[in-house]
């Protein structure tokens, strides 16, 4: 039974992985920040070249998250670069147009997130969905299917560290 329709949208590959980019730095940024403080420190204190080239790659590791991100997000962004329409049932939100269609279960998602005029839809498998806040009519649809999604048992609320 169809709970929801969106408006069509799209979404460009360089916006969807911004977005999955910043995803993954808000997810995991205890697990990054170790890396280069400590290449930093290597780098300050190290005197042989092997160890200041190492201490180097450490404190520059992060800059590389844009680009896997850019790479991560191709397939996702095929689909999303034509008009697609999203479609809340029962059982998953269906994404559909016309070179494609595929469905997310709601068991696979674990937070919605509106960020940058997106609502960003994080997997547990790390992955993010985006879709734009135009795809929805007014402020009242938003809410409506952020309500879809928090019965569900999908996180629509509440503030992680570094979130905004």
């Amino acid at each position: 039974m169809e709970l929801f329709r969106s408006q069509e949208f799209t979404v460009p590959r360089v916006v969807l992985a911004r977005a999955a980019a910043e995803a993954y730095l808000r997810q995991f940024w205890w697990f990054i920040l170790p890396g280069p403080l400590f290449g930093l420190v290597m780098m300050l204190f190290a005197r042989e070249p092997y160890e200041q080239a190492f201490a180097s790659l450490l404190f520059m590791w992060p800059i590389s998250i844009p680009f896997r991100a850019y790479v991560l997000t191709g397939g996702l962004a095929r689909k999303l670069r034509k008009p697609t329409t999203m479609v809340a049932t029962d059982e998953a939100l269906v994404f559909s147009n016309e070179d494609s269609k595929f469905l997310v279960r709601y068991e696979v998602l674990r937070q919605a997130a509106v960020r940058n005029g997106m609502l960003v839809l994080r997997s547990r498998r790390f992955d993010a969905i985006i879709v734009p806040l135009k795809a929805f009519e007014d402020e009242e649809d938003q809410k409506f299917f952020l309500d879809i999604l928090s019965v569900h048992g999908i996180r629509t609320k509440g503030k992680g560290f570094l979130e905004i």
